[in-house]
């Protein structure tokens, strides 16, 4: 299992979870869009400002951050 944490809005520059992000709809729900990856949102200390998410699959997270990129 793979643990990263992410900035939950888009800044500047183009990361892959930032181009996931842009690419859906702002009213669509992140955690369906990730469970198509395996992957899930735990808990965060700055639950505004950063998301952590477990990858519980690495090949599928490759594939994510493939298309993403």
């Amino acid at each position: 299992m793979l643990k990263k944490q992410y900035n939950r809005y888009p800044h500047s520059g183009s990361c892959y979870f930032n181009n996931f992000i842009k690419m859906h709809d702002p009213d669509a729900i992140i955690e369906d869009e990730l469970k198509k990856y395996k992957a899930t949102i735990a808990k965060s200390h700055q639950p505004n400002i950063k998301m952590n998410i477990k990858w519980h699959d690495e090949q599928l997270y490759m594939m994510f951050v493939l298309r993403y990129s």
